[in-house]
């Protein structure tokens, strides 16, 4: 599945002009280290590829390099190469994210939120950025604030099912139940699986009700039917 995924992500960069032949570099350079299951062979990979000079080769195996360790905890060893990079391209979003997960791994969080803040006032509503900011954010015990960065990024995207998911768990660690349920049902439904995302309503209004909230409970009602409804209509 992983290595499908991975496919799928790097023919959508070949599409691309040659201008952006280091974003499917450092694509690739990245997919290996997710789907490789020894980072220590990651490591080693890198460690014997060129990755001193600037070319786009060069840049994303030294990037792939920097993944793979961080991967294994060592971050202090990591944070030259994105430094370095950072140099030859101070705006790229991949070493931007780099830098800020080492500052993270470091126990830097104030650090690494404030990379992530100046980032989007560059690129507002990216979603490797917003996915990023929320994911620290989670790290930095601030869920609040990280289901806030979701919320504003989905009201004005298609997101991918897995920003729901990522929404719901950001709602219930900050304590809102019924909007973790709500986001999981959204989860399930743009995976295909109406039926759990029935399920998922049906806890999110018995909570509803509960609480004795006046403005969740009809919101929820009503998507519970628009559900039903296409439930209904498959069978017909």
């Amino acid at each position: 599945v992983a290595k499908a995924r991975a496919d799928q992500l790097l023919a959508q960069y070949r599409v691309k002009d040659d201008d952006d032949r280091l974003g499917y570099l450092l694509m690739r350079a990245k997919l290996r280290v997710l789907t490789q299951d020894d980072v220590n062979q990651t490591i080693d990979y890198f460690d014997n590829t060129p990755r001193d000079g600037k070319d786009p080769d060069h840049q994303a195996d030294a990037y792939g390099y920097a993944l793979a360790l961080m991967s294994a905890g060592r971050y202090t060893e990591a944070a030259p190469i994105v430094d370095r990079l950072l140099g030859y391209n101070r705006n790229k979003i991949a070493y931007l994210i780099a830098k800020a997960q080492i500052e993270l791994g470091t126990d830097h969080a104030p650090a690494a939120l404030q990379i992530f803040t100046d980032a989007l006032k560059l690129y507002p509503q990216n979603p490797s950025l917003t996915v990023s900011y929320a994911q620290a954010l989670l790290q930095s015990k601030r869920p609040q604030q990280a289901a806030g960065v979701l919320r504003q990024y989905i009201r004005g995207q298609a997101p991918a099912p897995e920003l729901y998911n990522l929404l719901a768990r950001a709602e219930g660690e900050a304590g809102h139940p019924v909007d973790a349920h709500q986001s999981l049902a959204e989860y399930y439904y743009l995976r295909g699986q109406t039926r759990t995302a029935i399920e998922q309503l049906n806890i999110a209004l018995s909570l509803s009700k509960e609480q004795d909230d006046p403005y969740q409970t009809p919101r929820i009602k009503a998507r519970l039917e628009q559900l039903k409804h296409e439930v209904r209509a498959e069978k017909e």
